[in-house]
Parts: structure tokens; C-alpha cells; sequence
């Protein structure tokens, strides 16, 4: 079971208990009365009915694990409104008591996402507005009683990074939650590195159902998806770094050659020499490896093929591009202004 619920229409009362359950670290969800909450409430560990709804209490059933607790705000309730027998809390009388009842039902939660690595501290509320959390702003302890509950999933998934700082699993499981539950999270972002956060409140229990299934650190939840970073990063390994490694161990007119090609077709022809020999990249998920002084010689030699097969005269494709760029510049600035 997971998190609380709440049906009320009276905007004080879902204000009210919503900020005391961001405190708690309680995982919240409000329902107008009209809407279905049967299923819901089945995983809820606490129902919590407003005073503006306490007619509709005899429609609940109770049961010993699940408490069902009035919030009235400032609007009073009489004793018929309370004959279903519930206590009735008030607010803001009664938040010492709501906030420790809510932090106790959160306990089980906050123990599941423990077991997973993740770190449970305290942090100001008003983050959720900024969207991140610094790393500096989260404590283990709680400095204030206007701190909320976070967690810091960091172990588990990490945004976009430079390559050797979070394993592809990681990578791809972040971007894979934020895509399922884009409103869940508000991660902690440092200069170097972003990682999976939210404030527990804001979780709803698929999400929280989802960071526990990565409790095994070799989990993928999208498989493409992680496919697609791995292949991201081959590619940006060879864009930054590989391609001048193999460019400078090229032969003068293999040089040459390169300068003259499109920076596509240099690409293509890679892929073309790793399909056929197999010396491609190795990527253990935090590095790229490339075989560079196997792959060199091999690249030289399906470039100067090209090279032989292009016929003499022809430019280049990017030499094309250039001069037609430079004809088309030429023709407006010769063009007669009106």
C-alpha cells in the first residue's frame, strides 16, 4: 500500500493537508468526489475525507490498516456530520498531530525507497518551484519544521553527463521515468551532473513501484531507449576525440583526401569499414574504446578507394556546398535593391 487519499471540494483544506503531506513525505492524491477513487483507495494506506464531505463517509469501509480521518478547516462539524464515528482533526488546531500521523504512514514508503540506495533527506519546499534542487540544499537531518521530505535517486538514474560519469543503465532509466511521470520529479543538479530526485509527496506509487524494480543496478526499464544512448555515445565519442586520433595517424594525401570529403561520407565509410572487418568501438557502458591503430590503416585505404573511384575534377560534396553558398550570396548581393 502506498500514500494517502483525498476528496474534498473545499480548496483551504486540499492547500492545507497537501503542504503538512510534502512535509511528511507522504505520496498524496486529491479526488474531487465525483470522480472514481475505488481503485485508489484499495492501495491508499490512509483515506482522508474533508468536512465538506463527511455525508458521503458512510459509503467508506474501514478497515484495522487503514485510517480514516476527517480534515475540517475552519467550517464546523456537527455531531450528526460525525456520527460515522471517525475523529475529526482540525486544522491548523490539530497539524502537530496530522503531521505525525502522516509521517507514520509514510514510513513504510520511505523504507521501501531506502532499500533501493536511495538517500531520504530534507529539503526547503520552494525547489518545487525552481524545477531542481542544489546538492547542498538536502540534509539528513531536518533544520526546521517547514522542511519537506526528499529523496535523492541518484543511484539508481542519472541525467546526461560526460561520458565516464554515469553508467548508460542509469542514464537511460532517467530519461526513461521522467518520460513516464514528466510531473514526479525535481532532480539535484550540479555542474557536472544531474540526478533523479523528487520530493516523496509528489510520487505516485507507480513511480515509487518503478524505483524500487531498480533496486537490481542492471535493471533497464527501455531497452531501445538504452540502445539509443549507447549508440549516442560511440557517436559522440567519435566526433570529439576518436576522429582526430585516426585523422593524425593518416598518411599525408589520406589526409588530404579527408580534408576534401564530406564529413558525412568520412562517417559513412566508417561505418562501412566496421561492418566489414568488425574493428568498431567497445563500449563497457561508462567508456568508448576505439581500436585506433587497427582501425587507422583501414579507413585509409577505403578513403583513398574512394578517392581513385571519384573522377577527376569532381569536387568534393562539401566543396560543393561551399560554392553554391557562395553563388547564392553572390546573387543577392547583386541583386537590385528596390
Amino acid at each position: 500500500m502506498n500514500g494517502a487519499v483525498l476528496t474534498t471540494t473545499d480548496p483551504d483544506i486540499t492547500t492545507a493537508v497537501r503542504e503538512l503531506a510534502i512535509r511528511a513525505g507522504l505520496p498524496l492524491s486529491v479526488h474531487q468526489p465525483h470522480e472514481p477513487t475505488a481503485a485508489r483507495r484499495k492501495t491508499a494506506t490512509l483515506i482522508i475525507v474533508g468536512a465538506d464531505q463527511i455525508t458521503a463517509l458512510g459509503e467508506q469501509t474501514a478497515s484495522p490498516d487503514r485510517t480514516i480521518i476527517v480534515a475540517a478547516g475552519t467550517s464546523p462539524v456537527t455531531a450528526s456530520q460525525a456520527a460515522a464515528g471517525q475523529p475529526v482533526l482540525r486544522l491548523p488546531q490539530d497539524e502537530q498531530q496530522i503531521v505525525r500521523l502522516f509521517e507514520d504512514t509514510a514510513a513504510p514508503v520511505l523504507d521501501r525507497l531506502r532499500a533501493t540506495g536511495c538517500r531520504i533527506g530534507f529539503t526547503d519546499p520552494r525547489h518545487r518551484r525552481s524545477g531542481y534542487v542544489p546538492p547542498l540544499a538536502v540534509t539528513d537531518w531536518r533544520r526546521h519544521p517547514g522542511q519537506a521530505v526528499y529523496v535523492n535517486c541518484g543511484q539508481l538514474a542519472c541525467g546526461d553527463a560526460d561520458i565516464g560519469l554515469a553508467h548508460t543503465v542509469r542514464r537511460s532509466n532517467f530519461r526513461s521515468l521522467h518520460r513516464r511521470f514528466p510531473a514526479a520529479w525535481t532532480d539535484t543538479v550540479a555542474d557536472d551532473l544531474t540526478e533523479l530526485g523528487a520530493f516523496v509527496a509528489d510520487l505516485p506509487a507507480a513511480a515509487i513501484d518503478a524505483l524500487c524494480s531498480l533496486a537490481d543496478r542492471e535493471t533497464i526499464l527501455d531497452t531501445d531507449d538504452h540502445r539509443a544512448v549507447h549508440e549516442d555515445d560511440i557517436v559522440e565519442s567519435w566526433a570529439l576525440e576518436a576522429a582526430f586520433d585516426v585523422y593524425s595517424r593518416l598518411p599525408p594525401a589520406c589526409r588530404k583526401v579527408w580534408d576534401r570529403t564530406c564529413p558525412y561520407r568520412v562517417t559513412e565509410l566508417l561505418h562501412q569499414v566496421v561492418d566489414d572487418t568488425g574493428v568498431g568501438p567497445v563500449h563497457d557502458g561508462w567508456q568508448v574504446r576505439w581500436l585506433i591503430t587497427e582501425l587507422a590503416p583501414l579507413l585509409a585505404a577505403r578513403l583513398m578507394a574512394e578517392h581513385r573511384h571519384t573522377p577527376p575534377g569532381t569536387p568534393s560534396a562539401i566543396t560543393a556546398l561551399q560554392d553554391h553558398a557562395a553563388r547564392h550570396r553572390y546573387r543577392r548581393a547583386s541583386r537590385p535593391s528596390h
